[in-house]
């Protein structure tokens, strides 16, 4: 029985997915696309773009803190500085400005 309150208990080892949703947005703001980070976080796209659209509330601290300490090093570098080639950086901010763009429904899904 999959309750509402079920979805809400807080569980050992999981945290607020706010402040990766904010690092994974600032990332790619920056032109960080969401391929390389999941290779770098041994992850899947999937996973950080529901992280980053807040489509996930919740996550595993571990995962949470190795998204913190990849976003301290990218944020104070390039993309480019580390193979990312321009016109990936620029698709990476252009989706990220759109996003930011888009309204947000009232109770923070994205499902029509």
């Amino acid at each position: 029985m999959n309750s509402v309150f079920r979805r809400d208990h807080r569980l050992p080892g999981l945290v607020d997915a706010e402040r990766a949703a904010a690092a994974l947005q600032d990332l790619a703001e920056r032109g960080w696309p969401t391929s390389y980070l999941a290779v770098e976080l041994n992850t899947s796209t999937h996973t950080l773009a529901a992280i980053r659209s807040e489509q996930r509330r919740r996550l595993a601290v571990v995962l949470d803190q190795k998204i913190q300490r990849l976003a301290v090093v990218l944020l104070a570098s390039d993309p480019a500085d580390h193979g990312i080639s321009e016109h990936r950086s620029r698709r990476s901010r252009t989706a990220a400005r759109q996003r930011m763009q888009r309204p947000q429904p009232p109770n923070g899904s994205t499902r029509n």
